[in-house]
C-alpha cells in the first residue's frame, strides 16, 4: 500500500466514525440541539485528527488539507445552525431566554472564527474587482465570501448588546459589565479580521472608524456599569471568552492587559484618524467629548506625579532657591531629595517616603497613590549629581528597586555645570541602556514652557516580560539660572 492509499484509508475510517449529520424535526427540542452539539464535537475531533496527518505524511499535504479544510468549513456551518436553532427555542423563563441567547452568541463567534480560518487557509481573496468597458473603469459590487463572517459577528454583537441592556435594566451591573466588555472585544476582533480581509467595500475608513467608535462606547459602558456602584468584583475582562481576543494584536500591547476605561480611550483614539479621512465630523466631535470625559475622570497617578515633579523642578531652578544658595555649588543628592520630598508631601499628604529599604538597596523616594478603582500604586524616584557616584549606572540602579508592583520610575539628575547636559545624558545614559524598549525614547516639553525632559520604556529584566516607564528630569542648575535671569 503506497502513501496515498494509506492516507485515504485513514481519512475514510475517520469519516465513517463521524457518521451522518443529525436531522431536525419541525418541532424544536433541546434534545435535538444536544445531538447536533455532540455531532459538532466529533466533527472537530475528526478535523484535528486528519489535519495532524500533515506531520506524518508531508508529501500528501494537498489531500490532507482538502479533507481537513472541508471538515473545518462543515464545523463552522454546524455551529451557525446550532446558534440559529437556539434562538428559535421557546424559553420558559427570562433566565433560560438569556442562557439560550448567550449560547447562540458563542456558537456564532465560533462559526465566524472557523469560517474565517477556512477562507484564509483556502487563500480566498476579497479584493474588489475592476471592470473596464469602453475605456471606463468601474468597481464590481460583488459580495465577498467574507460577508458571512461579518454577519455572524454582527449577530453575536447584537445578542451581547441586548443582554447588557437587559442586565442594566435589572440593576445587575456585574453581568452588564461583562457583556459590554464582550461587545467591545468582539468589535476589536472584527477590526482584526477586517484588516486581513483587505476589502474596502466591506471595511473602508468610515467603517473602521465607526467600529473603533462602537468598541470605545462598549468599553466605556463596561467601565461606567460598575463605576460608583460599589460592587466588589473584577473590573477587568471576563475570565472565559470564546472570542479569542485580538485586543493585544490590534493595539500592539504585547502581553500587557488594559482596564476597560483604558481600552475605551485606545478605541476612541484609534477611531479619530479613520473618521477624519472619511470626513465624519459628527462622530469625531462626539469622540472628543467622550475622551475629555474619560481622561478628566481617571486618576492618572503616573501623569499627576510627573507633572508635580516638573513643577517642583522648575521652582527648584529659580535663582533664589534656598537649597542652591545654601550649598553654594556643593549640592548633595539628599539636599535635592529632601526639597522634593517636602514639596510632594505638602501638595499630596503622605504621597512619598524617603530612603526606604527596597530590594537590593535603598531608593531615594517611594511614591504612593491609588488609581480610580482605589488600587494601590507605587513609583520609584532616584536622585544623582552629575557626574558622581556611578552616575552611568543610574538606570540599572533604579530598575534594581523596581518590581512587578511598581508602575514607573523617575530619575532626577542634578547638573551643577555651566552648560546643559541633556544631549550628553541621552548619549551616555539612555543610549547605553541595553534593555531599552525599541523606539520608546521621547523628548517631551512640559506644557509649552520650554522645560525639556525625557521618557523611555525599559524592560525590567532580561526575560523582557515587563516594561517599565522611566522619566528622566535633568536639573541644569546654573545654565537654567542664566537662561531665566540674563
Amino acid at each position: 500500500m503506497n502513501q496515498t492509499e494509506e492516507v485515504n484509508k485513514i481519512i475514510e475510517e475517520e469519516l465513517k466514525r463521524l457518521g451522518k449529520e443529525p436531522k431536525f424535526l419541525e418541532r424544536l427540542e433541546v434534545k435535538s440541539i444536544s445531538e447536533m452539539e455532540t455531532y459538532a464535537n466529533v466533527l472537530w475531533h475528526s478535523y484535528v485528527q486528519i489535519s495532524s496527518l500533515e506531520y506524518q505524511y508531508p508529501e500528501q499535504i494537498e489531500i490532507i488539507k482538502e479533507k481537513s479544510l472541508g471538515l473545518l468549513n462543515k464545523y463552522a456551518e454546524i455551529n451557525q445552525k446550532i446558534g440559529e436553532l437556539l434562538l428559535k427555542l421557546k424559553p420558559e423563563s427570562f433566565k433560560q431566554n438569556n442562557y439560550f441567547k448567550d449560547m447562540a452568541a458563542q456558537k456564532f463567534i465560533i462559526a465566524a472564527g472557523k469560517l474565517f480560518d477556512f477562507l484564509q487557509s483556502k487563500e480566498i481573496k476579497s479584493d474588489c474587482l475592476v471592470e473596464e468597458k469602453d475605456g471606463i473603469k468601474s468597481f464590481c459590487s460583488t459580495k465577498s465570501a467574507y460577508h458571512k463572517v461579518r454577519e455572524l459577528l454582527n449577530k453575536a454583537e447584537s445578542i451581547y448588546e441586548d443582554l447588557a441592556v437587559y442586565y442594566t435594566s435589572k440593576n445587575n451591573y456585574n453581568m452588564a459589565h461583562i457583556y459590554y466588555y464582550l461587545v467591545g472585544e468582539l468589535l476589536i476582533k472584527e477590526i482584526a479580521y477586517g484588516k486581513k480581509i483587505n476589502d474596502w467595500m466591506m471595511y473602508d475608513d468610515f467603517e473602521f472608524g465607526n467600529i473603533f467608535y462602537w468598541a470605545g462606547l462598549a468599553f466605556m459602558k463596561c467601565y461606567t456599569s460598575l463605576k460608583d456602584k460599589y460592587i466588589l468584583t473584577s473590573h477587568g475582562p471576563p475570565s472565559v471568552s470564546f472570542i479569542n481576543s485580538a485586543i493585544s494584536e490590534v493595539f500592539s500591547l504585547g502581553n500587557r492587559g488594559l482596564m476597560p476605561e483604558q481600552l475605551a480611550i485606545k478605541s476612541f483614539e484609534a477611531a479619530k484618524p479613520f473618521l477624519l479621512k472619511s470626513g465624519e465630523k459628527i462622530i469625531y466631535a462626539k469622540i472628543q467629548d467622550y475622551l475629555y470625559e474619560l481622561k478628566s475622570e481617571l486618576n492618572d497617578f503616573e501623569k499627576n506625579v510627573i507633572e508635580l515633579f516638573i513643577k517642583i523642578s522648575r521652582e527648584f531652578l529659580k535663582k533664589e532657591n534656598i537649597v542652591i544658595r545654601k550649598t553654594a555649588g556643593r549640592l548633595q543628592e539628599e539636599d535635592v531629595r529632601d526639597y522634593f520630598l517636602s514639596c510632594l508631601n505638602v501638595v499630596i499628604e503622605e504621597i512619598a517616603v524617603a530612603e526606604s529599604l527596597k530590594c537590593r538597596g535603598e531608593t531615594d523616594l517611594i511614591l504612593f497613590g491609588k488609581d480610580n478603582f482605589r488600587n494601590n500604586l507605587e513609583g520609584i524616584s532616584e536622585f544623582k549629581v552629575w557626574p558622581r557616584n556611578k552616575y552611568k549606572e543610574i538606570i540599572k540602579q533604579i530598575k534594581s528597586y523596581l518590581t512587578d508592583f511598581e508602575s514607573f520610575g523617575i530619575i532626577v539628575m542634578i547638573n551643577e555645570g555651566e552648560s546643559s547636559i541633556n544631549e550628553k545624558y541621552k548619549k551616555e545614559i539612555i543610549d547605553k541602556d541595553e534593555l531599552i524598549v525599541p523606539n520608546s525614547f521621547e523628548k517631551l516639553n512640559f506644557g509649552g514652557t520650554g522645560f525639556e525632559y525625557f521618557k523611555t520604556k525599559s524592560f525590567l529584566d532580561k526575560s523582557k516580560t515587563k516594561e517599565i516607564s522611566i522619566y528622566h528630569i535633568i536639573l541644569n542648575i546654573f545654565s537654567s539660572i542664566k537662561k531665566d535671569n540674563p
